[in-house]
C-alpha cells in the first residue's frame, strides 16, 4: 500500500505538480527560459493537477445521479467557455436542449436556460414582425 492509495489532497497534488514542473523547466535547454516562463509553467501545471485531483476525489464519493449532474455541469461549462460562448448563447434550440437535459437531471440551471431560449425566440419573432412592417413600408 502506497501513500497515494488513500487519495491525495488536491492542494498537495497541485503543489507537487507545480514543483516538479518547475524543476523540469529549469533544466538545461537549447532555448533559454526566463524565470517568469518557468514560474508560469509550474503554476499552470499546479492548477491543472489541483482541478483534476479535486474532480477525481469528488467522483469517488458520488452516486451515479450525482455524477451525472457533475458531468452535466462540466459539459455546460465547456460549451459556454471560450469561443463556444458567443456561438451557442444565441441558439435557442441548443439552449433549450441543454436546459431540458439539465432539468431531467434535477439541475436548477436547466430552467434558466429554457427561459433564455424562450426570450431569444420572442425577440426573434418581434424582429421578424418589425422587418415585415418595414418591407411593407418600402413597397408603398
Amino acid at each position: 500500500m502506497g501513500i497515494l492509495d488513500t487519495g491525495l489532497d488536491p492542494a498537495t497534488a497541485g503543489l507537487l505538480a507545480a514543483a516538479f514542473q518547475g524543476l523540469q523547466a529549469s533544466g538545461p535547454s537549447r532555448v533559454p527560459q526566463g524565470l517568469g516562463q518557468v514560474i508560469g509553467q509550474a503554476g499552470q501545471a499546479g492548477m491543472e493537477t489541483y482541478a483534476q485531483t479535486r474532480l477525481a476525489n469528488l467522483k469517488e464519493g458520488l452516486t451515479s445521479m450525482q455524477l451525472q449532474k457533475l458531468q452535466a455541469d462540466i459539459d455546460l461549462q465547456k460549451q459556454f467557455t471560450g469561443s463556444g460562448l458567443l456561438k451557442n448563447i444565441s441558439d435557442a434550440d441548443r439552449l433549450e436542449s441543454l436546459g431540458t437535459q439539465l432539468s431531467a437531471l434535477g439541475h436548477a440551471g436547466g430552467a434558466s436556460l429554457i427561459s433564455r431560449a424562450e426570450q431569444i425566440r420572442k425577440r426573434k419573432s418581434e424582429e421578424d414582425t418589425l422587418a415585415t412592417f418595414k418591407s411593407k413600408e418600402g413597397e408603398g
